[in-house]
């Protein structure tokens, strides 16, 4: 009986190697439905739209938050002009009394045409609490004569909610490219290994109901902090 002969390693490798060959041909010649790449795109566009809904909201915040009424305190400058006179001479008693200088009732300079050598409006000099009526005083405030100026309180918390939601579309709009790129590279000609999560995304989910809870918990919680701190 005549025995056949093995055949050689090399042999071997070359039938593996085509065998191989042939599959990654058959591979690359699988037509994807193109009703996948629109699924796809549809995908990012939704998450997109999200994102761009939360910017919106964000800017509403922004923009409710700046028209919001601010609390207003009162203080003095030794140097330069007030940023912000007090131009009320009603106002100008309670000012200073609230600035810690005195609870006296403020007079009328009478500088009617104005003068150099004083401040305009509630200004305090010698003791005696003045208010030039229609601020035409050219001078500077200094120690002797001490300006009394407004003082906006700006209510950061206010802007907390538009802050959140800001950076979580920007978060939201790169978690989805990101997805996006993957699910691309798993249809593509490339072939890159792609997840179950790329496609039905629960950390995107995720990110939307937390960041949705912190926006609400901060429009709530913020009037509640700004009036305990004024």
């Amino acid at each position: 009986v005549a025995l056949q002969p093995e055949p050689s390693t090399v042999a071997v490798s070359w039938r593996r190697f085509r065998a191989c060959s042939s599959l990654w041909r058959a591979m690359q010649a699988v037509r994807v439905d193109p009703k996948v790449w629109f699924s796809a795109e549809r995908t990012f566009l939704h998450w997109a739209k999200i994102a761009v809904v939360f910017a919106a909201s964000a800017t509403l915040l922004i923009t409710s938050a700046g028209s919001a009424p601010r609390g207003v305190t009162y203080g003095i400058a030794t140097s330069g002009t007030c940023a912000m006179p007090v131009v009320n001479g009603a106002t100008c008693s309670g000012a200073a009394a609230e600035a810690g200088l005195t609870a006296q009732a403020a007079r009328n300079d009478g500088h009617v045409r104005g003068v150099t050598d004083a401040p305009p409006y509630c200004y305090m000099e010698d003791g005696v609490l003045k208010f030039n009526e229609k601020g035409v005083n050219k001078g500077m405030c200094s120690e002797k004569k001490v300006c009394i100026c407004e003082e906006v309180v700006v209510d950061l918390f206010l802007y907390i909610p538009a802050a959140v939601l800001g950076i979580a579309s920007l978060v939201v709009l790169g978690h989805a490219y990101r997805k996006h790129l993957k699910r691309l590279g798993g249809l593509g000609s490339e072939s890159r290994m792609v997840q179950a999560s790329d496609f039905a995304d629960k950390s995107g989910a995720y990110m939307i109901a937390v960041t949705m809870s912190l926006a609400i918990l901060g429009l709530v919680s913020a009037p509640f902090i700004s009036g305990q701190e004024g």
